[in-house]
């Protein structure tokens, strides 16, 4: 936009108008000392008495001054002609991202890879001067895109340095805001904030920044911002709890790989995310040259190897027996049925029970099997089906079942809110805790039996002395229901699916979270670990089932083709197979790629 009147300002020939926004106005000069040309940032006539603008603006240009890298706009000075405040930029004649998305649409999936990992690589540098950026979207990034025909990528060249941070600085109080607030509380741009930066915008590093990121990949390949739509509280709420529809459910072309990429930059925890913008760029670069991810974070289709479909009601539970050759689930039919893993054919109708059947768990070292039926849990012969002993003590239906590995203790919950401990040859009550306010949902044993864990409705997740009854202590869990609780083999961690679509893990002695998966789109209902430790599955309402690596957080393989909600998992004994139970009747067995 071309001005019929320009500014005056000593040493510069002011040539257009190139941009205007609520703090400033941006011009297109001729620096005429150095002879090239530049663009200048003038504060608004309006907003000069401001001293909030004008702090923003020498804290953009102490910022922007260390910086030096292709992929930021470098800032060549800072000055004052009477009361008019002005920084002396780069000038790049190109286009922000916002804008060409605005002009052209949802953006081709190769030219989004490579403006994200130029973006990367820009950040990378502002990491390295101990900056961070804060306020990373689509108009704070501008592309120089090259003419028809040629041949030079594009470049991306990140803008505004206003609200970056050192690291280890405080700000003073009255900091300018980019959007949200006056007060200096929050930091950031709505459709593009992290979970973290809401909650201490002064606190945050580089992983904000590459939430941020995160956004604007999917703007760009999906045409639309994660949570379009709504107002600014549902959008920050939405930011901190809640996934967005993932950007292969709206651009069916993104490559898996792309949107594997897209999801755990959006990861809500930080540790979730890549450490590092240059682990992003290394990442995009080898996927743009492969179309392959990194080993570790590659994610690949789960190989659906038989559909076991003889249930009549949704299918509650499901577990291997044996060598892992056959698989046992139990239905709301009241049925409980033996699976050939190799053939899919009912090999047994291990029992018809007269209550509903809620639960199910597999004794190891003998082919019995622990199942919930009503307020009872009975122990069955897996070879004959018959019935060898009754557990009685719970006053309503029990809703999880777990055996310690040498197959001598059994701990249970149900709708009574009470845990129970079992000497399972006897079927002895040994103890009960008592604790939770809500339904017991999940339950886990440690390895050695000594240990127990529970989760509930009440949205806690408890630790217990289970052979004294004594509780030791409540996890810091997530607002909602802890749906499903596991113990690690080496008895060192615990795993939980949530309400809030997270599956998390949780270090036994300290109670502290050490990972968040995040993947599901809906509730995470079940969660199993398998025997070697390092990978555990989960399944979700979203009719899911994943499996990820412990140690990095990576997505690994995933399994669709439930139609209803998965309600249990199970690794088989040779970690390469997993059974999965839905409440669309049927139990599938998977593969691992």
């Amino acid at each position: 936009m071309t001005l019929d009147v320009l500014p005056r300002m000593p040493g510069y020939d002011i040539l257009e108008e190139v941009g205007r926004g609520g703090m400033g106005v941006v011009y297109r000069a001729r620096d005429l000392a150095q002879d090239r040309v530049v663009a200048l940032k003038v504060i608004r006539v309006e907003r000069r008495d401001d001293g909030e603008i004008v702090g923003r603006f020498r804290r953009e240009f102490d910022a922007a001054s260390r910086l030096s890298h292709p992929n930021v706009v470098s800032v060549y000075g800072y000055s004052q002609v009477g009361d008019t405040h002005f920084l002396a930029m780069e000038f790049v004649p190109g286009v922000t991202l916002q804008k060409l998305v605005e002009e052209r649409g949802a953006m081709e999936i190769a030219l989004a890879c490579e403006l994200v990992r130029q973006a990367a690589l820009g950040l990378q540098h502002v990491c390295d001067m101990a900056l961070v950026h804060r306020d990373i979207k689509p108009g704070n990034l501008m592309v120089l895109l090259p003419a028809t025909g040629s041949n030079p990528r594009p470049q991306v060249k990140i803008l505004d340095m206003g609200v970056a941070r050192l690291y280890q600085l405080r700000e003073h109080h009255g900091e300018s805001l980019t959007t949200l607030t006056r007060d200096g509380v929050v930091l950031g741009t709505p459709d593009y904030i992290a979970p973290e930066q809401l909650e201490d915008p002064h606190g945050i590093d580089v992983r904000a920044d590459l939430y941020s990121l995160g956004c604007v990949f999917y703007f760009l390949l999906a045409g639309k911002v994660p949570f379009p739509g709504s107002n600014l509280i549902q959008k920050l709420d939405k930011h901190r709890w809640h996934h967005p529809l993932s950007v292969e459910q709206v651009r069916p072309d993104v490559p898996r790989p792309v949107a594997a990429v897209v999801r755990r930059l959006m990861a809500k925890h930080p540790d979730d995310r890549y450490a590092t913008p240059g682990e992003l760029a290394a990442s995009l670069d080898q996927l743009q040259q492969t179309g392959e991810l990194p080993t570790a974070h590659r994610q690949e289709p789960l190989q659906l190897t038989q559909t076991f479909a003889g249930h009549g009601k949704p299918v509650v539970a499901c577990a291997f027996v044996g060598a892992g050759d056959q698989v046992v689930s139990a239905g709301g039919e009241r049925l409980v049925l033996r699976w050939d893993a190799a053939t899919g054919r009912v090999l047994q109708r291990l029992t018809e029970a007269s209550a509903e059947i809620t639960a199910l768990a597999t004794v190891p070292g003998g082919d019995q099997l622990l199942v919930g039926q009503g307020v009872s849990v009975r122990l069955y012969d897996a070879a004959s089906g018959k019935e060898v002993r009754r557990l009685m003590g719970h006053s309503d239906a029990v809703r999880s079942i777990a055996v310690s590995r040498d197959g001598r203790l059994a701990l249970t919950g149900g709708d009574d809110r009470t845990l129970r401990l079992w000497e399972v040859a006897s079927g002895r009550e040994f103890r009960r805790m008592i604790g939770h306010k809500g339904r017991i949902g999940g339950v886990a044993l440690s390895p050695d039996g000594k240990l127990g864990a529970s989760g509930d409705r009440d949205q806690s997740l408890r630790l217990w002395d289970v052979l004294s009854g004594r509780e030791l202590r409540t996890f810091a869990v997530p607002k909602g229901a802890v749906h499903a609780v596991a113990w690690s083999p080496d008895g060192r961690t615990i795993a939980t699916a949530h309400y809030d679509t997270t599956v998390r893990l949780w270090e036994v002695d300290t109670g502290r979270e050490l990972r968040r998966f995040t993947g599901h789109k809906r509730i995470a209902t079940c969660v199993a670990f398998a025997a070697d430790g390092k990978s555990i599955v989960s399944g979700g309402n979203d009719q899911q089932v994943i499996v990820w690596d412990v140690s990095s957080g990576a997505e690994l393989a995933t399994g669709t083709g439930h139609a209803d909600a998965v309600t249990a998992v199970a690794f088989g004994p040779d970690g390469r197979h997993v059974a999965s139970a839905s409440a669309d009747r049927t139990v599938r067995l998977w593969r691992l790629p």
